[in-house]
């Protein structure tokens, strides 16, 4: 059986790193929304990151896995309007939206060891950092 536990924490990055981290991501994201509005409001995600992976992942800095979380997010933000039948006149705009990272066994994006993070970033990956927040793991 496969646990999945969505947390929220307080990581203790010089603020640089997360604005430009969070910058990218949001820009991102924003590009992904903007192709998808021009392909008739486009919510597969494997189609749409065979549209945009390659771009996003140029001109946006962000790693590969943090690239198809993008996709993903803006596929089912996309995927969301399409339930509600909702009529998209603009593509929807994100700004300050939470980085999806992906961790657990693999840590792609980030793991926990001996209660210190490590994390990817735009300017690669940040070891031993500390953070607030669940989960601690003894």
């Amino acid at each position: 059986m496969e646990i999945i536990r969505t947390t929220r924490i307080q990581v203790n990055l010089p603020v640089e790193i997360v604005s430009r981290f969070q910058d990218a991501w949001n820009a991102a994201c924003n590009f992904i929304s903007t192709v998808s509005f021009e392909n008739n409001n486009l919510s597969n995600a494997v189609r749409l990151n065979e549209i945009t992976y390659t771009d996003v992942r140029q001109k946006f800095g962000l790693s590969a896995q943090v690239a198809q979380s993008a996709v993903r997010f803006v596929a089912s933000t996309y995927a969301g309007l399409k339930t509600r039948k909702a009529l998209v006149k603009r593509p929807p705009f994100f700004r300050n939206t939470a980085i999806i990272l992906q961790g657990g066994v693999i840590g792609r994006n980030f793991s926990i060891r001996n209660n210190l993070l490590s994390i990817t970033t735009l300017e690669g990956r940040e070891k031993g950092v500390t953070f607030q927040g669940e989960p601690k793991l003894d």
